[in-house]
């Protein structure tokens, strides 16, 4: 009985030893979260080794990632694909076409107040154009002329209308040309700026989908349109808007914000098997130290 005891007892202790090893080392990595002191001195292995070089490990991971997975040229190819480019035209198709979403909401009626400096600039900026293009169009002359044209039909073939028209019209005409001008200088942003506000909150009530299919009849020509649209724009922007994310900062920033407790959780719940079968293991290994030693 003595011996078969000796022969077991090897396997088993060893066994135990192992098993009960591997499985400290392991809980090592991640525990004791944080340093456990004794009196002045710090307990040595505290804290686990992962919880002690976090901020090392979120840097290492967010700098292997971007070096070898995600850095810019992988962005590049990411916003410039087929399937980006169609959910970006998706998308702009889907917030253009809604029948709920007034253009208000979307920020027509912040435009349009004039409250904003920003609405302000834009609106006399509108009126001083409009007033340059009323002006380079020659309106005053054709307002002129056809004023005229209709006072001399009024008057017809009378007397007072012969000599109107031989010997008043020439000399009223310039004058009068002269004279609308200088109103629509002066006095047209005072007619054109309510006339532009009235028309800018009235298209703030309108619906995205309303304005939207004035200009695109078809579904498709819009998408189309978004499509191109933004081709077009990652072609001479993509680089910069790439090197301008990030990524490594941000799986770093992450990584530091997750607790010592959160990181174990992740890593178990992805090898938690893994990390059994090391156990298991160290539990074999020391069976077979055992077993071996029994011969020696």
């Amino acid at each position: 009985m003595i011996p078969l005891l000796q022969y077991i007892s090897g396997p088993i202790i060893g066994g135990i030893v192992g098993y009960v090893t591997n499985y400290l080392a392991i809980k090592m990595l991640f525990r004791p979260y944080k340093p456990i002191m004794i009196g002045r001195h710090r307990l040595p292995f505290t804290p686990g080794i992962v919880p002690k070089r976090k901020d090392l490990l979120a840097e290492m991971l967010g700098r292997s990632i971007v070096d070898k997975f995600f850095n810019a040229d992988d962005l590049e190819i990411v916003f410039t694909s087929e399937a980006f480019t169609g959910a970006f035209a998706d998308g702009v198709v889907s917030l253009l076409t809604d029948t709920h979403t007034t253009l208000g909401e979307l920020g027509l009626n912040e435009a349009a107040s004039s409250a904003s400096d920003l609405s302000s600039c834009v609106k006399d900026e509108l009126c001083v154009r409009i007033q340059a293009a009323i002006l380079r169009s020659d309106l005053s002359r054709r307002l002129a002329e056809e004023g005229l044209r209709a006072v001399e039909k009024r008057l017809g073939n009378s007397v007072v209308g012969k000599v109107f028209h031989e010997q008043i019209a020439s000399v009223v005409t310039e004058p009068l040309i002269s004279e609308l001008e200088k109103y629509i200088l002066h006095e047209g942003r005072s007619v054109i700026l309510p006339i532009l506000e009235d028309e800018l909150r009235e298209l703030g009530e309108l619906t995205a989908a309303e304005v939207t299919f004035r200009l695109f009849r078809d579904r498709d020509v819009l998408h189309a349109f978004a499509c191109r649209l933004h081709q077009k724009f990652m072609k001479k922007y993509v680089r910069h808007l790439a090197e301008s994310v990030d990524v490594g900062g941000m799986i770093t920033e992450k990584v530091q914000q997750m607790s010592a407790l959160e990181i174990e959780n992740l890593v178990v719940s992805v090898v938690s098997r893994e990390l059994k079968y090391v156990v298991f293991l160290g539990a074999l290994i020391g069976m077979m130290i055992g077993t071996i030693n029994i011969f020696i």
